[in-house]
């Protein structure tokens, strides 16, 4: 009786005694139940679709901050001094007589 009384939604005045056989209140119960618990199951199955849709949503965004942000500080980064950065290779930055006579005053002074 205990275990009826807590039941959400139960009526209040449960008895000692039921005045129908136990399997016909637990049929009732049941089917006194059993729609709420389908709609709490619904409702979970869409929390957790948003959940997971989110989660999906924000795995692929953060992977392509990373990526770009990856590809940005490649392009702005020299592998060494003297070579052209990824932006220059890419975009053929034409080199300047005073950038060669730089490179080349940088190649005499590594050597020293």
């Amino acid at each position: 009786m205990n275990a009826i009384r807590i039941i959400p939604g139960a009526p209040p005045n449960i008895g000692g005694r039921f005045d129908e056989p136990v399997p016909k209140v637990r049929e009732r119960l049941i089917s006194e139940i059993e729609p709420q618990v389908l709609k709490q199951k619904e409702q979970l199955k869409q929390v957790t679709g948003e959940i997971r849709r989110d989660s999906i949503i924000n795995l692929i965004k953060d992977g392509f901050v990373a990526l770009f942000s990856a590809l940005a500080f490649a392009a702005i980064g020299r592998s060494k001094p003297n070579k052209p950065t990824f932006l220059q290779r890419l975009f053929g930055t034409p080199r300047t007589p005073e950038m060669e006579e730089l490179v080349n005053l940088f190649d005499e002074s590594e050597q020293i």
